[in-house]
C-alpha cells in the first residue's frame, strides 16, 4: 500500500490491483496487531482464529453488502436472513432480522444466532428454510 501513497487515490477502486479481500496468517498475534495499528485507518481486519485473519477495505463487509442489496431491491432490513458460518459473517448476523448458523460454525458466531442448523454438508441450507418455513 505504501507505493501508492504519494498517488492519493480517494478510494480502493480507484487505485490499481482491485481486491475485496486477503487472507493472511500470523504465527504470533503481536505481529498482526502491529499490522492492524500500520492500517487499520484503511482497513478491518477479522479474526478467523488460529492465526488466520481475514482483511478487507475499511467500512466493507458482509453487512455492508446485505444492506446495499436489500436497499436496491426495495427490501427493508426488517425482511432480513443472514446464513454463515465464521466470524466473518458477524457484522452480517447483526445486521440481519433473522441470523442462522450452519451445524459446522464457530462457536463464537453459535451463539450470537437465532437458529443453529445442520452442518452445510448435512443439509444445512435446507434445514434452514424449513426452520424459516419456506420450504416443507
Amino acid at each position: 500500500m505504501h507505493q501508492f501513497d504519494h498517488l492519493h487515490y480517494k478510494s480502493f477502486e480507484e487505485a490499481p490491483g482491485h481486491f475485496d479481500k486477503f487472507y493472511a496468517y500470523a504465527d504470533q498475534r503481536e505481529k498482526m496487531e502491529a499490522f492492524s495499528r500500520e492500517f487499520g485507518d484503511r482497513l478491518d481486519f477479522v479474526d478467523r482464529k488460529g492465526g488466520y485473519f481475514e482483511i478487507m477495505p475499511k467500512g466493507y463487509s458482509k453487512a455492508s453488502g446485505m444492506r446495499y442489496i436489500a436497499e436496491r431491491l426495495g427490501i427493508p432490513m426488517s425482511r432480513t436472513v443472514a446464513i454463515g458460518d465464521s466470524s466473518n459473517d458477524i457484522p452480517m448476523f447483526e445486521s440481519a432480522a433473522v441470523s442462522i448458523a450452519m451445524g459446522n460454525a464457530t462457536e463464537d458466531v453459535k451463539e450470537i444466532v437465532n437458529f443453529v442448523t445442520t452442518d452445510v454438508d448435512k443439509d444445512g441450507i435446507w434445514n434452514a428454510l424449513k426452520w424459516l418455513g419456506i420450504v416443507e
